[in-house]
């Protein structure tokens, strides 16, 4: 299923006033819940607060969310509330202070959750590229990575702590599961993880490049502490390099992954660092460090980031995932991701057929955590609605028995367990009252039901019509007849075919299985 996509819109012009916006990307069209709002963003404010992030999150959340953002969100997150997951991806246009902003800290502004640090709500950044070619793959690949670690042996007279070159390798490998790497470490006989190296390996297709090594970024200059082929002095590696390098390749990994200090910058300059440089050039998903990042956190990420990309490929929400099993007292904000892409997939996914109804869950009463005893009734109703083939006929078991004994209870308890056994949706008619079913057949092609095209300029009948050919469709859907004690109703309401199965409730003896 596709997810909700919420942009986060914030705009800075060259005076420096600010705006926020939101924006809600639907499969077929766009809406805009927030246009544009004016909002204040004090960037010396936050960098005084960089000691104390529960301080820093609070402050720029309510910077952000002013109340009609706010209230924009809380529509959003609404509407979302059926896939329980909203895609979050943050848009920044101004000057690199405001890129340099921690925004992995903002807060949901309604349950004071961090956006990026839960699957509910994947986060990630966007930054525009003049990149005009795919940067997801056709469909799934066989993947495959390079994983580079550097340790050159100059980092001791740097002053800079060596690389455990055998731990990062093994992590990776774990992680990494079935997908074959090629290690660049200088072990066994194996290339060192030098700038040639590492483009030859790219050249042959590799769709993940894994990268640890140490990384500085002096104004706009970002290097990073690669192995270095041949004598003289050592010099790091200029980040442009690694980009060009990237940036000629015929097939450019789906994936990036800087396990490296400031690749994603610092409090003061993040637009020169080597991750964001990459995104810019065309890489579909990057990710990146903020400021000098614990190795020991690295070291933590990265198995479960791997483990959950090989999944789905939902890179945003493998980043979430991986964060979200971070301690919550770790600068697990740090790791940054940008996105290219709107689905958040390494790879195309075949479109599915929209199925009418799917989704769409119309029980009046929630699931009941004291129901007990009724397993016999439950086995027997599974067999008979779940048994058959979906696409021949309807199928029509009978829960019957005197007042009080519970026949609603078992049809909306059978509903909400068996929900996602069902793709074309759940109904429920109440048939109490005969003279109120037309109206709610005619109810259930509306917006919050079948959503038929063209329901809403037709007459009740017309309504009726539209509807009662849908539940005749080849698509398997539950729908309850509940208090359904005039048996003249049944064949007056019920599909005539097609995928529906039509589960009674009445207080008549039990009548069995119909078809």
């Amino acid at each position: 299923m596709s997810l909700p996509h919420l942009e986060l819109i914030i705009a800075q012009d060259a005076a420096g006033a600010t705006t926020a916006a939101l924006r809600v990307e639907l499969p077929h069209r766009r809406a805009d819940p927030v246009p544009p709002e004016a909002i204040s963003l004090d960037t010396i404010a936050l960098r005084s607060l960089i000691v104390t992030p529960d301080a820093y999150r609070a402050a720029l959340t309510a910077m952000v969310f002013t109340p009609a953002m706010r209230e924009g969100w809380q529509r959003a997150i609404g509407f979302a509330e059926a896939t329980g997951t909203l895609r979050v991806r943050l848009a920044l246009s101004g000057d690199d202070a405001l890129h340099a902003i921690r925004w992995e800290l903002l807060r949901d502004p309604l349950d004071h959750a961090p956006l990026a640090h839960t699957e509910r709500t994947p986060f990630s950044r966007f930054l525009s590229s003049p990149y005009l070619a795919d940067v997801q793959a056709s469909a799934r690949p066989a993947l495959r990575a390079v994983v580079a670690v550097a340790n050159p042996s100059a980092l001791a007279t740097l002053g800079m702590p060596a690389v455990d070159v055998v731990g990062e390798v093994a992590r990776a490998q774990q992680g990494l599961g079935d997908i074959p790497p090629t290690i660049l470490d200088g072990a066994d006989g194996r290339p060192a993880a030098s700038l040639p190296a590492i483009a030859d390996a790219l050249r042959d297709g590799a769709h993940i490049l894994y990268l640890v090594c140490h990384g500085t970024l002096v104004g706009n200059h970002s290097a990073l502490y690669l192995e270095q082929e041949g004598g003289g002095r050592y010099q790091p590696t200029d980040g442009a390099a690694l980009v060009r390098q990237i940036t000629n390749l015929s097939h450019r990994p789906l994936l990036i992954i800087l396990a490296s200090c400031r690749g994603a910058g610092d409090d003061y300059a993040t637009l020169a660092a080597v991750g964001p440089q990459l995104a810019r050039a065309g890489v579909g998903a990057v990710i990146a460090m903020q400021g000098n990042v614990p190795m020991a956190l690295v070291a933590q990420l990265m198995p479960r980031l791997f483990t959950e990309l090989r999944r789905d490929g939902q890179i945003d929400r493998a980043m979430a995932a991986a964060r979200a099993g971070l301690p919550s007292d770790s600068p697990w904000w740090m790791p940054t991701l940008w996105m290219a892409v709107n689905d958040g997939a390494l790879w195309h996914t075949p479109e599915v057929a929209a199925v009418r109804g799917a989704g769409v869950f119309q029980v009046p009463y929630p699931p009941n955590p004291l129901f007990r005893g009724r397993d016999a009734e439950m086995t027997a109703l599974a067999a008979a609605l779940l048994g058959a083939d979906p696409g021949t006929a309807a199928v029509i078991p009978a829960v019957s028995g005197t007042g009080g004994m519970g026949k609603t209870q078992i049809a909306s308890e059978f509903a909400h367990r068996h929900r996602d056994d069902f793709p074309g949706g759940v109904f429920w008619l109440n048939m109490a009252q005969p003279e109120t079913i037309a109206a709610q057949v005619a109810t259930a092609g509306g917006p919050e039901g079948l959503d038929l095209p063209g329901w809403a300029g037709l007459d009740f009948d017309g309504k009726i019509a539209v509807v009662r050919r849908a539940w005749n469709e080849p698509v398997r859907r539950l729908i309850v007849f509940d208090n359904l004690e005039d048996p003249k109703l049944l064949p007056a309401w019920r599909p005539t075919g097609g995928g529906a199965r039509v589960l009674t409730g009445s207080r008549a003896s039990a009548t069995g299985m119909q078809n």
